[in-house]
């Protein structure tokens, strides 16, 4: 058995291992992941000729609240029902690793949660906050309207969002092409809100036929608009509200009536680049001129505040980056301004 990068030609093998593990359109709503031109990011296990596993993922950077971040998304992690429970799909993590730490990726985002992830290292960490909206107030002043035209029209929207997964403008038409392709249970439709003639934000649905709830998959734009827009989608598609997650400062939340409720990315984090992205926090916490600084020693990790010194774990250290959680024997103080960092929902258009 072979485990290797892939070569171009074979991308069109991995899609139909992949549509045959998972469902018909894997090549049409992940056209990024399976592109040949990704090649170097799809590890394979060739047995005989015939590729028998694969672990794909899509590097690209993330605007966060510490700065930019090098993130890979993993996804459509599969193996022939034959050759399961051989530990292949293991080794590929791990080759599949050896590559990011390569490309300097600071972390990777799994879409799965199962013992195959634990087992590689990644954590379920993660802050969202999660509403479900059934009394927001309508605005008259706004027009909302199924999007028909092309995707480059939102792109400018998207580009002014703070936080965000950074995509030229050719990466969001094929991904937001790609992400509204429907599946046979959901589909996703995407609106856009007008005041004054001008488009001022967009909103991606997941509309599931016997859901209760729509959930909303990405939007941008207009904070305001959006959830003034929700009475009438609700209405429209005869459901009891809508489900919205957001990075846990954005300035939606200030338009939304209903409690909140604080979730993970429901996706698995592992640190690829320790060295990288401990760096990239403490060169933050120096323009913030804030008094703590993260290092590394043998195996754990050594937080300095002012004069004093706390050690932390793996598990510690992923659960403070990316969930704000703070050991209970070490002082609160600044780490509200630092964690958890913020990043977009990993359900987005970049979904893998």
């Amino acid at each position: 058995m072979n485990l290797r990068s892939a070569t171009k030609e074979e991308s069109t093998k991995i899609i139909a291992l992949a549509t045959r593990v998972f469902k018909p359109n894997m090549g049409q709503q992940f056209i990024r992941l399976f592109s040949p031109n990704n090649h170097n990011h799809q590890m394979i296990a060739e047995d005989q000729g015939n590729i028998i596993a694969a672990v794909n993922y899509f590097p690209t950077d993330v605007d966060t609240s510490i700065g930019v971040l090098s993130v890979a998304s993993i996804g459509a992690v599969c193996t022939e029902d034959a050759y399961r429970g051989q530990g292949i799909s293991s080794k590929l993590l791990y080759l599949a690793e050896e590559t990011m730490k390569e490309e300097h990726i600071d972390f990777c985002i799994i879409s799965g949660d199962g013992p195959l992830y634990q087992r590689f290292g990644a954590k379920n960490v993660g802050a969202m906050n999660r509403y479900i909206i059934k009394d927001a107030q309508p605005d008259n002043g706004i027009d909302i309207r199924r999007f028909q035209g092309g995707p480059n029209t939102l792109y400018p929207i998207y580009e002014k969002e703070t936080i965000k997964y950074h995509r030229t403008i050719d990466e969001f038409i094929d991904l937001f092409t790609a992400q509204t392709y429907p599946d046979n249970y959901q589909s996703y439709p995407v609106y856009t809100v007008f005041r004054d003639h001008q488009i001022i934000s967009y909103i991606i649905l997941v509309h599931h036929p016997k859901a209760k709830l729509l959930s909303i998959k990405e939007y941008a734009g207009d904070r305001e608009s959006i959830i003034r827009s929700l009475p009438f989608l609700t209405k429209h598609y005869k459901k009891e509200g809508v489900e919205l997650t957001t990075p846990i400062h954005d300035d939606i939340q200030s338009f939304i009536n209903e409690n909140r409720e604080r979730i993970t990315q429901h996706a698995t984090l592992k640190i690829i680049d320790e060295e990288g992205l401990l760096s990239k926090i403490n060169r933050y916490c120096q323009t913030k001129q804030v008094p703590i600084k993260i290092d590394k020693t043998k195996d754990t990790y050594v937080i300095s505040i002012e004069n004093a010194s706390y050690r932390l774990d793996l598990n510690q250290l992923h659960a403070l980056i990316f969930s704000g959680i703070i050991p209970e024997d070490i002082p609160h103080t600044w780490f509200d301004q630092l964690f958890p960092i913020e990043l977009p929902w990993s359900h987005n258009l970049n979904y893998q």
